[in-house]
């Protein structure tokens, strides 16, 4: 019923959201590592100009951008709060004293101010939005890897290979030179319009298996190349998923379930998610075979 507590909850409508909207990028199951640092970058932007002056925001590299330089402030009054913030101050002006309405008003606004700045200390702390991996490997976004006019960004993968040398051994010059052969060839060959829309796992998958007329597959090296970074993990959400699983399946009853045996439980689960639950999912043949004694008992 307060009418000035009300601003305090229309702010927070305003920008909670958007921290809720950062966390699901790392509780995804889907492949988010290629536009994660793209995500933070946006959503750390925005906020930087709801209460700091838009040339510094958009002009200084992310990583030298200081969220509490209170040289480069807005004013309080421009500060950018949300719709709803703005309406209710309009509203409150017109029904209470102005002298004592702007008092509680620059109350408010230095609060939310301070909000704006830890959160945004916050994320310079825990994102590195120099990292050498996550700046190159958004190349490997299906829109960006197959359009042409992206190849003035990045028109090699030779920086991205040298990044990863446990994935490609950088002694091995004729495999970084067919990889980077394969990767100019890309927005250069004819590919079925969908697979631009596909995640960024399943397009690597399809270009892994595409063949030319001779039975060729002409881009494995590069495709095997994509996936192999796209196994990196970008959060820990998944991991815990995998052991709350394990723990509902190894249960005292059931604690002396070897390893190949939970594995194939937990692998049995995604199958049957994927199909879209227990009652749609249809089993093969070649599983429905499976089923005898010399294989379930082995």
């Amino acid at each position: 019923n307060d009418a000035w507590l009300r601003l305090y909850y229309y702010f927070l409508e305003w920008s909670l959201p958007k921290f809720t909207n950062l966390n699901e990028n790392f509780q995804s199951e889907k492949v988010m590592i290629t536009t994660l640092r793209s995500k933070m970058a946006e959503t750390y932007k925005e906020i930087l100009l709801s209460y700091m002056e838009g040339n510094y925001v958009l002009m200084t590299p992310l990583s030298r951008l200081d969220p509490a330089d209170t040289s480069k402030f807005l004013p309080l009054s421009n500060m950018y709060l949300g719709v709803k913030v703005m309406q209710h101050m309009q509203f409150l002006l017109q029904q209470e004293n102005p002298s004592h309405s702007q008092a509680i008003l620059t109350k408010f606004r230095v609060r939310c101010q301070h909000f704006l700045m830890t959160s945004c200390l916050e994320i310079k702390k825990l994102f590195n939005f120099d990292d050498p991996v996550l700046t190159h490997i958004e190349c490997l976004t299906p829109s960006i890897a197959t359009d042409q006019r992206s190849r003035s960004l990045y028109p090699s993968l030779l920086p991205l290979l040298q990044k990863v040398p446990r994935i490609v051994d950088p002694e091995n010059i004729d495999l970084l030179q067919l990889i980077d052969d394969q990767w100019r060839q890309v927005p250069l060959m004819k590919l079925p319009e969908n697979f631009k829309e596909m995640d960024v796992d399943q397009f690597w998958y399809n270009v892994l298996v595409l063949e030319d007329l001779g039975g060729r597959r002409v881009l494995k090296e590069l495709a095997a190349f994509a996936l192999d970074i796209l196994v990196f993990p970008h959060s820990n959400a998944s991991c815990k998923r995998v052991f709350s699983k394990i723990n509902l399946i190894k249960t005292k009853p059931r604690n002396r379930l070897n390893t190949d045996t939970i594995n194939g439980l937990l692998h049995t689960s995604r199958c049957v998610n994927l199909s879209g639950g227990c009652v749609n999912f249809k089993p093969t043949e070649t599983m429905l075979r499976s089923f005898t004694s010399s294989k379930l008992y082995q």
